[in-house]
């Protein structure tokens, strides 16, 4: 859903806006479960991470064979690094330029969408959030159609994030409603982010650290 939407979440804090139904919250509560378990039982190995998203049906892209081809190509395609859902006009095609770049995933799957990651570090907390919004396509949740994220796009890097009035206007009701989907999935995985760096990254570095006889504040 893009690498940018770190310097969103400010700008996502307007609960009025994005009232949920009870289906949806039972939904993410159960989603926020299932990969807390999992990013509790992986934590800090980015490869044992990598594993268990991949096990679960979603390809994650970390190399291939010409990186900047690569990138070129999904400005083309409008495609972002982080996750990617299928339902994005011209994915199909993109996946089989994805494939050319990257021999080793020739026989992947990428029904469910891919994870594009590339750059190298420490993938853990930006995978942490892209891993959100796969699982939330697969429960179903709204926000990952193809005008959604177009529309996310142009409100996170023409408008920074803020509901502009000029933007809204041009909207009809249906876009409005696809727009308001795409932000909500976005503030939840910055909000599970947040939650996961309290309750998991933050501990399980003090328990590390405390071997040392150090621990952070």
């Amino acid at each position: 859903m893009g690498q940018k939407r770190y310097h969103c979440n400010e700008a996502l804090q307007e609960p009025d806006l994005f009232l949920s139904g009870k289906k949806e919250r039972e939904l993410t509560q159960k989603l926020h479960r299932q990969l807390k378990a999992i990013v509790e039982e992986c934590f800090p190995d980015n490869a044992a991470f990598i594993n268990c998203v991949e096990a679960l049906g979603i390809p994650v892209i970390t190399e291939c064979t010409s990186p900047w081809r690569l990138k070129l190509c999904m400005k083309l395609a409008s495609m972002d690094f982080g996750y990617n859902a299928p339902m994005l006009k011209g994915y199909t095609r993109f996946v089989q330029v994805l494939k050319a770049f990257c021999p080793y995933h020739t026989n992947v799957d990428f029904s469910r969408g891919v994870i594009i990651l590339l750059e190298e570090g420490n993938h853990f907390p930006f995978l942490t959030s892209q891993f959100y919004h796969a699982l939330a396509y697969q429960i179903g949740l709204q926000g990952y159609s193809d005008t959604a994220c177009k529309l996310y796009r142009q409100f996170e890097r023409k408008y920074h994030c803020q509901l502009n009035p000029k933007m809204l206007s041009k909207l009809s009701y249906e876009e409005g409603l696809q727009l308001r989907y795409a932000i909500r999935r976005e503030r939840e995985s910055l909000n599970f982010l947040k939650s996961m760096v309290l309750e998991v990254f933050i501990p399980k570095n003090n328990a590390k650290l405390l071997e040392s006889g150090e621990a952070q504040a």
